[in-house]
């Protein structure tokens, strides 16, 4: 497929096939191209949007393989919402920084085999929890009570931050692969990577619900405001799953872009897309005219 016409299919919305039924039509957004980048990152991972700052902070977890011993070559940067940078290497000296979230002043940071505290006022990395037994940290979420939740996707389990202290929180029996993580009042959200799911998990009973299957390579997820949600499959699609649980692909550029740890900035209708292995970042307008 050439690029003008995987362009003009990134702007088409169309619906798929859920449980062998085609849903009915109800209101869907579409993803307006805004902006790419120049590939000046390295393999950027995770979106953040800082209100206070407002900035987007994007991970890059560097050149060095996982199945390597870490170098040190991974790092944060800080983009504004035109989508120029302000400063590349922002928080350097990381391994494989991927999944990032917010609470107050601090920019929580999964890394490799640790957990980075970002002061963000400060411009510096204020703790670092260096965890064991994990394979290779994902995603990262913060909830509404500062509940923190961090996935350990090659391991399958999610950790809980209580007290101070990391925990196992869930064991993943299936190795769903738990990449993508949301933290809500009362739940979770988990993008499974190799099972193809959105699931979401109480957080008191562990009672266990899918919302979406046939997800691809599930990575990041956003809700919209409206009780919807977006979710990124890691190799180029990106899915809109409505309040009433229907599915609908927004974007496919499978084989030309990847789509990783998405942001969403409701009061811009603006959707923050880090491109990894193109080393871009692009911003869409999720237009519902």
């Amino acid at each position: 497929m050439n690029r003008s016409l995987s362009l003009l299919l990134s702007s088409l919305a169309y619906s798929f096939f859920l449980g062998g039924s085609l849903l009915d039509a109800e209101p869907v957004p579409k993803l307006v191209l805004l902006w790419e980048t120049e590939p000046i990152f390295s393999y950027p991972e995770c979106a953040v949007y800082d209100p206070e700052q407002e900035v987007v902070y994007i991970s890059n977890i560097g050149e060095t393989p996982k199945d390597v011993p870490p170098n040190g070559d991974g790092f944060v940067s800080v983009m504004n919402l035109d989508g120029s940078v302000k400063t590349l290497k922002w928080i350097q000296d990381l391994n494989d920084p991927k999944g990032m979230d917010i609470w107050k002043d601090t920019l929580w940071v999964n890394d490799r085999d640790a957990i980075v505290e970002v002061d963000i006022p400060k411009d510096q990395v204020q703790q670092r929890h260096e965890l064991d037994d994990v394979v290779f940290l994902n995603d990262i979420g913060v909830g509404p009570r500062g509940q923190i939740y961090s996935n350990d996707a090659d391991g399958h389990k999610v950790l809980a931050f209580k007290n101070g202290t990391w925990d196992v929180f869930w064991e993943d029996p299936d190795e769903g692969r738990p990449n993508g993580v949301w933290v809500e009042e009362d739940r979770i959200l988990l993008a499974m990577n190799w099972s193809h799911q959105l699931i979401s998990m109480d957080t008191k009973t562990m009672e266990q619900t899918v919302l979406l299957d046939n997800i691809g390579a599930a990575d990041g997820i956003e809700p919209v405001g409206n009780g919807g949600y977006l979710i990124t499959d890691y190799l180029g699609q990106v899915f809109y799953l409505s309040p009433s649980g229907k599915g609908t692909v927004l974007l496919d550029s499978r084989g030309e872009q990847h789509t990783a740890d998405l942001e969403y900035i409701p009061d811009q209708q603006l959707v923050i897309i880090p491109r990894h292995k193109n080393h871009t970042v692009a911003a869409y307008r999720l237009n519902w005219d």
